[in-house]
């Protein structure tokens, strides 16, 4: 944990406030800590049980995150976060969920284990 990654997934939860109540279930299991993997991870589950209904909402949350990695590429705390904990979690390829996969600009398709 690192305060880069604290604030990435402050950013993205005060500009998505659909995720806050996933961000405050974390800080209420975590007694008020941030763990950003783990955060970042629940948010992936998130848009992978919300990609059908609210699509367009799920791909802004997409793009937004896409941004902060070209604006941020260079920064390797950021990079795994997204990585390790973001395009790992998205469902495998048939899975409910898996669709966030087709949705990812080539920023993310780089990091996804999936990447053909």
């Amino acid at each position: 944990m690192s305060a880069k990654t604290v604030a990435f997934i402050g950013a993205l939860c005060f500009n998505y406030q659909e995720l806050v109540p996933t961000l405050q279930d974390h800080l209420d299991e975590m007694e008020g800590e941030i763990l950003p993997h783990l955060v970042m991870a629940d948010i992936i589950r998130w848009m992978s049980s919300n990609c059908n209904d609210n699509a367009p909402l799920v791909k802004n949350i997409i793009d937004w995150i896409s941004d902060a990695i070209q604006k941020h590429g260079q920064d390797q705390e950021i990079i795994d976060l997204v990585s390790a904990s973001g395009m790992e979690m998205i469902p495998d390829p048939g899975k409910p969920g898996s669709i966030l996969r087709d949705w990812l600009p080539s920023t993310l398709k780089e990091l996804d284990p999936w990447k053909t």
